[in-house]
């Protein structure tokens, strides 16, 4: 049975509300890597480049034992992807008694999406043999050196990576044409309704909005205000984040799209594409429609797990991550709700297409010995496919990478992962390119101010597109 509190019962509990927001393993966060950790990288790399190295062909020394590799991963040991991770690895370990696995939680800290730790042990020499990683970093740190480059082991194999994985994972797992790394799940975001909330105002509970149109004709009667303050809200806004899903959610379909964050034909930057901030504008439109203050004093009560807002009746439609199925299971067990595509506006096609994937997968820290690289890649080839991907996906209730599991009957068995399955061939990688993170970063910036009012969506992604391009000179 689902508990239910009153409003005035989150209020009261809004200090432990922050506490139970950080435990969304898959929100996005604002990346955070030490720069004098980004220095050393840097400097490792520019030796590399200029320095002749001569090479001497050695024999590869024979194992004379069970070869051991660490894997170092960034979500926390009780966490659910983790005990999947994990799992994986025993079934791993269990049928390869010469190659042994040993996973080890070594969390990012601070809202990072990239181990200060790991980047320091790849420095010094000292890195694991197997690194888990968020995708969308993949080339920022290919570009600094950090991984071992693996298209020897993708070429000797025969392996065509945009006919295994969806292409926004293919596009994800490369830098410059090479791979580096390959992917084991993903997730994405789109619109999610409480249906018990649909009835009640006389609205169709199996018919979300098609439109953006239509959010606000459904927000108008969800939203309720007493005594000047809303006790409930039809949409909430800030439950998206433009790089995150909102700015794809307007492009189409990857296969096909209208732009991107980033032109490789021209080099530039084009987080300011008429679309994109287009998008921006309408979540500026949103927020003031309910007010940025009240809008944050409302949300201040709510959180992951049991104090979730529209698990409790206190938000209508929201725009949430695949992996929020498995929360609404554990803690909302009889709650009635719905995914779909997002709604955009009715010029655009009424509801998006695509989204943008957050694509986990393992890579290579550069430095280790031969005979521990191929084994690492036979355990990226075995955690990458078809059976091992079907179960991480089960346990940590994510979405697959491979085109081959698209049909799988798994992915339809809730009506929450056949909707997004509908969109997962259309989903976005965001844009690979050695100053990512530093995109993202300041995207997430220009979010914050022009919901707060400090600066025009054109100005803010202008800004943004300009920063990036010009650190995208040294490359």
């Amino acid at each position: 049975m689902s508990r239910k509190v009153s409003r005035r019962q989150f209020l009261q509990g809004a200090a432990f509300a922050a506490a139970g927001a950080a435990v969304a393993a898959c929100q996005p966060k604002t990346v955070i890597v030490e720069k004098e950790v980004e220095k050393e990288v840097t400097k490792v790399v520019e030796v590399e480049k200029e320095k002749v190295v001569e090479k001497v062909i050695t024999a590869t020394p024979v194992p004379t034992g069970p070869i051991t590799l660490d894997l170092w991963y960034r979500w926390g040991s009780e966490d659910g992807t983790s005990k999947a991770l994990e799992a994986s690895t025993d079934t791993w370990n269990d049928q390869n008694p010469d190659i042994q696995v040993k996973p080890l939680s070594v969390p990012a800290g601070g809202g990072a999406m990239i181990s200060e730790k790991l980047m320091t042990a790849i420095i010094s020499g000292t890195a694991p043999q197997v690194a888990e990683i968020d995708m969308f970093l993949c080339p920022s740190w290919a570009a600094r050196a950090a991984w071992q480059d693996l298209t020897p082991f993708v070429e000797a194999e025969g392996l065509d990576v945009e006919q295994e994985f969806f292409l926004w994972a293919a596009d994800e797992i490369r830098y410059k044409g090479r791979v580096f790394a390959l992917p084991i799940m993903t997730d994405l975001t789109c619109l999610a309704w409480n249906k018990r909330l649909f009835e009640e105002v006389g609205l169709d509970p199996d018919r979300p909005p098609q439109s953006n149109e239509e959010l606000i004709e459904y927000a108008d009667k969800l939203d309720v205000k007493e005594g000047g303050t809303f006790t409930r809200i039809g949409f909430d806004p800030t439950s998206t984040v433009i790089p995150w899903a909102l700015g794809y959610f307007w492009l189409g379909c990857k296969e096909d799209p209208v732009g991107d964050f980033y032109d490789f034909g021209a080099g530039k930057c084009t987080c300011n594409h008429p679309r994109i901030v287009e998008s921006l504008q309408w979540k500026v439109d949103w927020v003031n429609r309910y007010g940025i203050e009240e809008l944050s004093a409302f949300n201040s009560a709510f959180g992951w797990g049991e104090i979730d807002g529209m698990g409790n009746g206190f938000v209508g439609m929201l725009i949430r991550g695949s992996w929020y199925e498995g929360m609404y299971q554990e803690y909302f067990p009889e709650l009635e709700w719905g995914m779909a595509p997002a709604p955009i506006p009715e010029a655009y096609g009424g509801q998006a297409q695509g989204s943008c994937m957050g694509t986990e997968g393992l890579a290579i820290p550069r430095g280790g010995a031969i005979a521990e690289s191929e084994a690492a890649w036979k355990y990226l080839r075995f955690m990458s496919g078809q059976e091992a991907v079907l179960a991480f996906n089960k346990a940590a209730t994510n979405l697959p990478p491979r085109r081959d599991l698209f049909d799988h009957e798994w992915y339809q068995s809730t009506p929450q992962k056949a909707a997004q399955m509908k969109i997962v061939p259309c989903g976005f990688n965001r844009p690979t390119i050695a100053e990512g993170e530093l995109l993202w970063t300041e995207l997430l910036a220009a979010d914050d101010k022009a919901i707060h009012g400090q600066g025009e969506p054109q100005a803010l992604l202008d800004e943004v597109a300009r920063k990036v391009d010009e650190a995208m000179q040294s490359w």
